[in-house]
């Protein structure tokens, strides 16, 4: 018998041997994470968005700070406090009562109720949770994108989403230095998912992203908006107006607008109330087409997006080239005829006055 058991044993004890390597060295890591998940909460901190500035420092967005507000469903612990957490955060909220009782049914740690809760609603919640004596409600500071000056360099700023990344203009083309990095808060959990003692808290701080000064001058931009929106109304413009203020010696964009524009605090709103009006009577998939084109065309920065035909613009170039090398003065003249055959092309261009302007001199042209 002991010839028989002890190789018996010792085959148990080698296999058991082996067993317990494989779990602890080859899949070692796949049961620390599972371990890791069952015993540690991981709740993320939004970092604050960087402040972008005109060229003098003035701001022109800003990152508030706001709260998320979560519960942790497991940790609730009888019906009673479910409808009790539901009828305090659903009234405190404004949210509707039974979409936040079947967030309390969940079986998670991590049920986010509302986002973006301005400070007010959210010692509301906290002066709720005290005197109810509930610990299974969180908040957790996040940030707001706010736009001091609404719809100013709307076009150009661009705007940001529900979760703070850059979606349009400068926003979206710099996200990757004004969103930061997010933090944590890791909290061991016992048996049961309740938190632990405090010391076994740990908490990584949100680095929050960089600051951006742009080349625009807050009030050179100012001018060259009213001027747009003047010059829109007075010409009744169909297909919107742009401009643009460079400094010539350094090539620095002062000031960029398209009118019409939008509320850069409320992007996702038509501006426009006569097209807003109208999408408004439509339905289905036809409304959410026309809804989304109507968006991108608001949000799109005329200036530098849209293909322009200069035309008599260009004059200034050709003009400006002719005098500085002294090809022509403002005295020269010229006879227009009203067409003019140019060399290698089949048709003859004419002018928009087809019995020409006569003998001009230069100024005059």
């Amino acid at each position: 018998i002991f010839i028989v058991v002890v190789p018996i044993i010792a085959i148990a004890f080698v296999a058991l041997l082996a067993r317990i390597c494989v779990i602890s060295v080859v899949d070692g890591s796949f049961y620390q994470s599972k371990a890791s998940n069952q015993q540690l909460r991981d709740v993320t901190i939004n970092p604050k968005r960087g402040t972008i500035y005109d060229r003098n420092m003035t701001v022109l967005a800003q990152s508030a700070t706001v709260w998320t507000v979560f519960i942790s469903p497991n940790d609730i612990p009888d019906d009673d406090t479910r409808v009790e957490i539901a009828t305090g955060l659903s009234e405190i909220l404004e949210l509707d009562y039974e979409t936040v009782y079947q967030k309390t049914l969940k079986e998670n740690y991590y049920e986010v109720v509302q986002k973006k809760v301005e400070a007010d609603t959210a010692e509301k919640i906290n002066e709720f949770k005290a005197e109810k004596g509930i610990g299974s409600i969180y908040l957790v500071e996040d940030s707001k994108r706010y736009y001091p000056y609404n719809n100013f360099a709307s076009t150009v700023i661009g705007f940001t989403g529900a979760d703070n990344q850059g979606l349009y203009g400068i926003e979206a083309y710099y996200d990757e230095y004004l969103k930061g990095e997010p933090g944590r808060i890791v909290t061991a959990k016992n048996a049961v998912g309740s938190d632990m003692p405090f010391q076994y808290e740990k908490r990584y701080e949100a680095k929050d992203g960089y600051g951006l000064v742009l080349t625009i001058d807050e009030v050179i931009q100012h001018f060259l908006e009213n001027a747009l929106d003047n010059a829109v109304s007075l010409h009744k413009v169909e297909n919107r107006a742009a401009g643009i203020v460079m400094d010539v010696n350094t090539g620095e964009i002062l000031a960029m607008a398209t009118k019409p524009d939008f509320n850069l605090n409320e992007p996702f709103e038509i501006a426009d109330e006569e097209t807003a009006a109208a999408i408004a009577q439509l339905t289905g998939e036809e409304q959410k087409q026309a809804l989304s084109e109507a968006r991108e065309l608001q949000w799109k920065n005329k200036a530098i997006t849209e293909l322009y035909e200069p035309g008599s613009v260009f004059k200034i170039v050709t003009g400006s080239a002719a005098l500085e090398e002294k090809t022509v003065s403002l005295d020269t003249t010229f006879n227009c005829t009203g067409v003019i055959q140019i060399p290698g092309l089949d048709k003859p261009m004419h002018c928009w006055r087809l019995s020409g302007h006569g003998v001009q001199n230069f100024v005059d042209a």
